[in-house]
């Protein structure tokens, strides 16, 4: 599994094929790495949007 913040799209997760073993259900593995790293990706979702808001204000890149 990978999971990757992506400035435009949000919290992308691409999961290995579901003839793989161990991955015929991937949703509850995805949704428990995802439950279980939540304020990780919370802090980095933020940090984007408050980047973001830099760089769109009056100003931007100082």
């Amino acid at each position: 599994m990978r999971v990757v913040i992506h400035p435009d799209r949000g919290v992308v997760v691409t999961v290995p094929a579901a003839g793989r073993r161990g991955w015929a259900d991937p949703e509850r593995h995805v949704q428990a790495f995802l439950i279980e790293r939540e304020p990780w990706l919370l802090r980095h979702l933020e940090r984007q949007a408050t980047e973001r808001s830099a760089l769109a204000a009056p100003g931007g890149l100082t």
